[in-house]
């Protein structure tokens, strides 16, 4: 698989394009650079004092030097005290240790998480969730070889309950050398430790780590492939980007685009913005899709449109044109990053196996996905409901800045 990315400036905002095998698969604005240096920037590990516990909700509101922040007890069974407890059950002035992972969304806070994680180019570290996970982009056997090797790296002794560690196999690992793996192994490793032991003599409010810089999470999302490149006809963001990449074991591929002709209008990329912004989204058969995101969810239409069948093949052209809508829709919730509860209304059928297989071809689409999303089931209006992490703001709320 190769990928590639380009940045350039649309309406005063500087945009990234992701590709994979040619295909525009994200659209995300870069951050401003109070947001890079925000303390509940997304993947930051702070330090944080419970302030206030709703019961009803099973919940927790924490302040990490005056910010609050939203954290489940439902989600966070394995909450890491800083001060010494009799018992783990979490008390208003509690100081725990936390990771947000999740941005401030409109009226929603950031959430936070006691399952901590470090992110490198090959591997990420994580805490409390032990075990090894492998990219499922790449391909068998190297998957299983990668695993095996992985699972024996002994970088996990450094740690104070080795246990609780585990390691997830980037797609990137798959060109990476086994030195380089052993080597950002312990390079976590050591750097999780030192984040313990320091979390147990700090205050409340502090931060501990910081995540990637948006430059890094770049590099790291394209990787070193010789087919993978960045191309940019921003200057800033191009040395940026050389300052990142002189850092990588494995650099990528930078390149500076400075020609007559803009970046924008070469590749039509405004287009791609107003095409991903759009409410409606055309579909090779000539049907259609409708967008809706609101505060509460995403709802998605799909509809026939210009799409023409006979009467006697009717039930197979729906079946067809809702299978080529699931395929569009899988590609639009990571192009625009919807997330939370999203609804879908498909074109209503009439026979179950029918409905069987529209359910399992959308699982098989959601795989490609690299954010968690999960088919809960259809309701009892015959509507396809789903739940996909929230983790950044959705692209029509970053272009809104």
């Amino acid at each position: 698989m190769n990928k590639h990315c380009m940045i350039t400036t649309i309406d005063g905002k500087r945009v990234a394009f992701f590709y994979e095998n040619e295909q525009l698969c994200e659209i995300s604005v870069l951050p401003k650079p109070e947001e890079e240096h925000s303390l509940l920037k997304l993947g930051n590990i702070c330090t944080a004092r419970i302030q206030n516990i709703v019961s009803n909700i099973n919940s927790a509101f924490i302040d990490i030097n005056g910010e609050t922040c939203y954290y489940s007890l439902e989600d966070n069974k394995d909450t890491i005290f800083l001060n010494p407890k009799q018992n783990d059950i979490p008390h208003v002035g509690d100081e725990i240790l936390v990771q947000i992972d999740r941005e401030a969304v409109k009226t929603k806070n950031a959430s936070a998480s006691c399952y901590l994680n470090l992110t490198g180019e090959t591997l990420i570290l994580t805490w409390q969730h032990p075990g090894c996970g492998v990219s499922k982009k790449i391909p068998e056997p190297q998957r299983s070889e990668l695993r095996s090797f992985v699972k024996s790296l002994p970088a996990f002794t450094t740690l104070p309950e080795p246990e609780k560690a585990g390691f997830v196999v980037r797609t990137n690992a798959a060109l990476a050398s086994r030195e380089q793996l052993e080597e950002e192994a312990r390079r976590l490793t050591h750097s999780l430790a030192d984040i313990l032991q320091r979390a147990c003599s700090s205050v409340a409010g502090k931060c501990l780590y910081s995540s990637p810089t948006f430059y890094q999470d770049i590099l790291n999302q394209i990787g070193s492939g010789d087919d993978n490149f960045i191309l940019t006809d921003d200057d800033v963001v191009f040395a940026a980007l050389q300052r990142a990449n002189e850092t990588r074991s494995n650099p990528v591929n930078l390149s500076f685009y400075d020609k007559e002709i803009p970046l924008s209008t070469l590749y039509s990329l405004e287009q791609e913005v107003r095409q991903a912004l759009s409410k409606k989204v055309w579909l090779p058969s000539g049907g259609y899709l409708i967008l809706e995101p609101t505060e509460a969810l995403t709802v998605i239409d799909v509809n026939s449109g210009k799409s023409i069948y006979s009467k006697k093949k009717k039930e197979q052209h729906l079946l067809n044109l809702n299978l080529e809508a699931a395929q569009v829709i899988a590609k639009q919730l990571q192009l625009r990053n919807y997330s939370g509860i999203i609804l879908i209304d498909f074109i209503d059928m009439q026979e179950n196996e029918n409905k069987e297989r529209l359910l399992k071809y959308m699982g098989e689409c959601l795989r490609q996905d690299s954010v968690k999303t999960t088919i809960v089931d259809i309701t009892g209006l015959g509507l396809m409901e789903l739940t996909r992490k929230k983790v950044k703001k959705p692209l029509h709320e970053q272009w809104q800045f």
